[in-house]
């Protein structure tokens, strides 16, 4: 009989997360950053505008977006907190 021929190899499609977002207290928009330090387990998130920042710890699975959540729910808690 015949060989059956190859199939073709399907790619995965990659989805890109962002890498810079808006900011609650300012309202601009992909004006904050998200540093990882890996080495210091700790992620950082800077505004440009109106030059928040906040620091929180991370681990080796987390990315820019994780610690961006991070930073909108401390946010969350301290005004509910007040």
């Amino acid at each position: 009989g015949k060989r059956k021929s190859a199939r073709a190899v399907e790619k995965r499609v990659v989805i890109k997360l962002d890498k810079e977002f808006d900011c609650p207290f300012c309202n601009f928009e992909k004006c904050v950053d998200v540093k990882l330090k890996r080495k210091d387990k700790e992620g950082e998130v800077h505004c440009r505008t109106c030059n928040v920042s906040w620091k929180g710890p991370i681990t080796n699975l987390h990315k820019p977006v994780d610690v961006y959540a991070d930073w909108i729910d401390a946010c969350d808690k301290a005004n509910k907190d007040k």
